[in-house]
């Protein structure tokens, strides 16, 4: 029996002959009053009722051999060689030198490695192995000698030497044409070799490909077959090469003899800066400006000039209005400040009024604060009278005569008073039908600050029987 089949029992004898007894990936097997179904190899029971597939390959890397990958497949499992490596005989896997298929790009070395390889572009291009681009080295400066041209190559550069030049193009040496030839330059004249090429007295000598030619230097003009001396203080006819000095003719050249302030570079004259140079000391409070040819000593801003010294500048005498009207000019070294007046705030430049009467206790408790442009004033409320120290109450009824009515007693308050007319009685019958059409009135007057009248207050008493010659009171 396989040791990977499984056998399922029944007792039902229901079952017997059913040809549908046991399912997919099972055999039905008969017994005496029975019959078991069994599992097909490669297939494990499930439940007592269900064959599965077996996963061979969980059972562990032993199952297959080294180098091969296992692959689970219904009811079975196979053994394949790992990428890399490829079956020998059909038996064994052994390692695929896979840089025989050429893989690697053409400017690339290929490196077999166990199941696998590596691809690394050669010295002279640059890439990941499979795809490598050249490398431009004659777009390096640096890569030939400085008197050599630069030939770039796959993977690779050449180097050659210029004409007039000798060496491997890496390093390059000035070839000596006067040594080489008796007949480079004409007779009676003197050869002198030259970086890449050769001069003979006022005469240059090129080389140029499979001939040369021969032109007068710098200073001098050809005259038939030899050269002259140029004269160029003279060629420049009215505008002379020397500006600012005076031209002196030279062989093949000319020099210049600079005016005071100037100084040669041969062929032109440049203004000295003597103050960069360090050679003026100008004064305090002074700094020094180089002109065309010369100097000056500029005072600072803030000084004026006396004579040959810098004076300080009264900025505040200069311009009054420099500052605010409101604020005080103060003169400093070489400058001024602006300081706004007291009651006043800004920056000297622009002041405004300090209302003082919106700090607290400015004035005293009994007193009121008046702004005014700069400063403030304290002043007793009306009906109060300072006596230097405190506002006093003033009496309005210290007069006989006082504010209020003949006919009305004055009352002093704090700050104020009140008027309260007389009580006013009729007793004699001659006058009763008169003392009918009175009533008593008892009337306050209150007077406000301003001493206009504030509130009448009036109560008419009830009118009694005056025929009787009873009192109204």
């Amino acid at each position: 029996m396989d040791l990977n089949a499984t056998t399922l029992t029944s007792a039902s004898p229901a079952m017997v002959g059913a040809t549908s007894t046991c399912g997919t990936n099972a055999t039905c097997v008969n017994t005496a009053g029975s019959f078991f179904c069994q599992c097909t190899s490669g297939y494990q029971l499930i439940n007592n009722t269900l064959c599965v597939d077996v996963d061979e390959c969980r059972k562990g890397a032993s199952i297959c051999q080294a180098n091969e990958e296992c692959m689970n497949t219904p009811g079975s499992y196979q053994c394949k060689c790992k990428p890399g490596f490829a079956k020998q005989n059909g038996v064994t896997c052994i390692d695929v030198d896979e840089c025989q298929g050429k893989p690697c790009d053409a400017l690339a070395s290929c490196f077999n490695t166990f199941g696998s390889f590596v691809c690394t572009c050669k010295a002279g291009s640059t890439g990941n192995g499979l795809k490598c681009t050249d490398i431009d080295e004659c777009s390096q400066s640096s890569a030939c000698h400085s008197h050599a041209s630069c030939t770039n190559l796959p993977g690779n550069f050449s180097c050659q030497c210029a004409e007039g030049f000798d060496g491997n193009g890496f390093s390059c040496a000035d070839k000596n044409e006067c040594t080489l030839r008796n007949d480079t330059c004409p007779l009676g004249t003197v050869c002198l070799n030259s970086a890449g090429s050769y001069a003979s007295g006022q005469m240059i000598c090129l080389n140029i490909p499979g001939s040369f030619t021969c032109m007068c230097k710098s200073g001098f003009t050809l005259n038939g077959t030899s050269c002259q001396d140029i004269d160029e203080c003279l060629s420049f006819h009215d505008d002379s090469p020397c500006t600012n000095g005076l031209c002196n003719n030279t062989v093949g050249s000319f020099q210049c003899v600079c005016d005071q302030g100037f100084q040669s570079n041969g062929t032109s004259c440049t203004d000295i800066d003597e103050c960069i140079l360090g050679l003026i000391n100008c004064g305090n409070h002074s700094i020094c400006v180089n002109t065309a040819g010369s100097y000056e000593c500029s005072c600072h801003p803030g000084f004026t000039a006396n004579g040959t010294v810098c004076m300080d500048t009264n900025e505040c005498q200069v311009q009054e209005t420099m500052c605010h009207s409101d604020a005080f000019c103060t003169n400093t070294l070489g400058s001024f400040l602006c300081q706004c007046r007291d009651g006043y705030q800004g920056d000297g430049y622009a002041c405004s009024d300090v209302d003082e009467c919106q700090v607290d206790g400015i004035c005293p408790s009994d007193f009121q604060c008046s702004n005014t442009n700069g400063s403030y004033h304290c002043s007793c409320l009306p009906g109060f009278r300072s006596d230097g120290h405190s506002c006093q109450d003033v009496n309005e009824c210290i007069n006989q005569t006082g504010p209020c009515h003949l006919a009305a007693t004055c009352t002093n308050l704090p700050g104020s008073y009140s008027c309260e007319c007389l009580v006013v009685s009729v007793t004699s019958k001659p006058h009763a039908e008169t003392a009918l059409a009175l009533i008593t009135v008892s009337a306050k007057l209150a007077l406000g600050p301003v001493g206009q009248a504030a509130l009448i207050s009036m109560n008419a008493s009830k009118r009694e029987d005056a025929v009787m010659g009873r009192q109204l009171v």
